[in-house]
């Protein structure tokens, strides 16, 4: 009987490898893919968009692996908003389609209103204004069905660029101080300096240098206060080349 006992070091061993087993699969987990998903939230933001590819592709498999499909969307959606950011259009369109497709699916109203504006950014790119309006009217319509504040105010941005683009400026004007209006009372900071800007560009486009300027400082204060690097060296760029205008 003592032949057939097993050594005490083995016995451990065996029984180490037993638990560990459930915490390599936990490590690729939901948890995991939170993590990954926040990382590529913050990169995105600081404007390191291969950082936050990578993060949103790896948290993407886990989700996938899992079925996780409200995450998968959501991975998706960055992705697709990530790939815009790199002038990768068609690639973009496809990740934000599937986005769009998953979240229709779990019947998720906030994800389609996302992937629905964000399809839209994606066609205004392309020189598609109009059937940029449509989707960002679709997402505007189903924004304030469920009370999305902070997404009217993207649409209102949105729409804002939209006619800025289009040389209606009065439009254009109405839409970007709706935005505004409503960024400042969500206390939405970052979203603050980007209608800042915007509205800085639409008075540059309209030679209307001085008031660009305290548009343009405005936003660029905003974003030194958040350490958006990227915003602040594209702002003080604008503005370097905008006071060279005005003193000529």
């Amino acid at each position: 009987m003592n032949r057939l006992a097993l050594p005490r070091q083995i016995i451990i061993f065996c029984f180490i490898v037993a638990i560990s087993a459930p915490l390599v699969s936990f490590a690729q987990g939901p948890l995991t893919s939170v993590r990954l998903h926040k990382m590529g939230i913050e990169s995105y933001h600081k404007g390191d968009h291969q950082a936050a590819l990578s993060a949103f592709e790896k948290a993407l498999e886990i989700d996938r692996k899992l079925n996780i499909k409200k995450g998968t969307a959501q991975n998706l959606l960055y992705i697709g908003r990530v790939q815009l950011k790199l002038g990768n259009h068609k690639e973009a369109m496809s990740r934000l389609n599937q986005s769009l497709s998953l979240s229709r699916k779990i019947e998720d109203n906030k994800g389609q209103a996302s992937a629905l504006n964000d399809i839209g950014e994606v066609r205004l790119a392309q020189g598609d204004p109009s059937e940029a309006l449509t989707y960002f009217l679709k997402s505007y319509e189903i924004r304030k069905q469920i009370k999305d504040r902070l997404g009217v105010a993207e649409i209102f941005n949105n729409l804002g660029v939209l006619y800025l683009l289009a040389e209606q400026y009065s439009e254009a004007l109405t839409y970007l101080k709706s935005s505004l209006k409503l960024r400042k009372e969500l206390n939405d900071k970052q979203g603050s300096g980007l209608v800042l800007s915007n509205m800085g560009e639409l008075l540059r486009s309209q030679e209307k240098f001085t008031e660009a300027l305290k548009y343009y400082q405005e936003s660029l204060s905003i974003f030194k206060e958040l350490g958006i690097e990227y915003k602040r060296k594209g702002l003080e760029a604008k503005i370097e080349q905008l006071k060279k205008t005005i003193t000529k």
